[in-house]
């Protein structure tokens, strides 16, 4: 996935928001992937949360997730 066309992430809430819901409304999809992307940044999260895991090891793996998010989203039509 070129970085160019990826999706906007900037207000994306992981606590919150679906990240297969949140891209759709820009025209991008993570297939069959979703759930598990889904499940894995809510685990990130709480993990963070509850202390388990330190603050290096959270900015390590919210950086891996997101390398490895935009290089698995592609734009809806290619994917239909």
């Amino acid at each position: 996935m070129n970085p160019k066309y990826s999706p906007d992430i900037s207000k994306f809430d992981s606590f919150f928001d679906d990240v297969e819901d949140y891209i759709n409304t820009q025209g991008f999809t993570l297939g069959e992937e979703s759930q598990g992307f889904q499940k894995l940044i809510q685990s990130i999260n709480y993990c963070d949360v509850w202390g388990v895991i330190t603050k290096n090891q959270f900015d390590s793996m919210n950086k891996k997730f997101w390398k490895i998010f935009h290089e698995t989203v592609t734009p809806k039509e290619e994917n239909q």
